[in-house]
């Protein structure tokens, strides 16, 4: 995953703590529903006389919503992802403790790097970087000192 969305590992990730961000939302904001996403090889079929039919009847229909949202095609099953979901628009906001650490890419810039090290130590987050171990598979983590 850090080859793919982390840009060849010159990119970050944060790590949150899913209970303490999921509670600081809903208390900012509203509630929200929550699920691991399935993968399967192809798109769940919804039946739209069905789905219609609960629109007239003024029935939020969140079982057919759910089917689609928290679906993919299992060639993206190594994401392991875990979605968050709202029925408000706009950004929602956590609290800063729900973030567990930031880990950053050992390709990453040198201004990109400067910049998390004065976010973490400002906010007292650990800061770590990650990098391939060479011909393995295994990723290697290193604690940054950003005192």
């Amino acid at each position: 995953m850090w080859a793919h969305y982390a840009n060849e590992f010159k990119g970050f990730c944060i790590e949150y703590d899913i209970e303490k961000t999921v509670n600081s939302i809903e208390n900012i904001n509203q509630k929200l529903s929550r699920g691991k996403v399935q993968y399967q090889k192809s798109p769940p079929e919804i039946c739209m006389v069905e789905f219609l039919n609960h629109i007239i009847n003024n029935s939020f229909p969140k079982e057919f919503l759910v089917s689609t949202i928290y679906n993919k095609h299992y060639s993206w099953q190594l994401e392991n992802e875990y979605r968050l979901t709202s029925q408000k628009n706009g950004k929602h906001h956590h609290s800063e403790d729900a973030i567990n650490r930031i880990l950053i890419g050992n390709r990453a810039s040198k201004k990109l790097k400067s910049d998390l090290i004065s976010l973490c130590k400002d906010k007292n987050i650990d800061l770590y970087e990650i990098s391939p171990e060479s011909s393995t598979y295994i990723l290697k983590t290193k604690k940054l000192n950003i005192s």
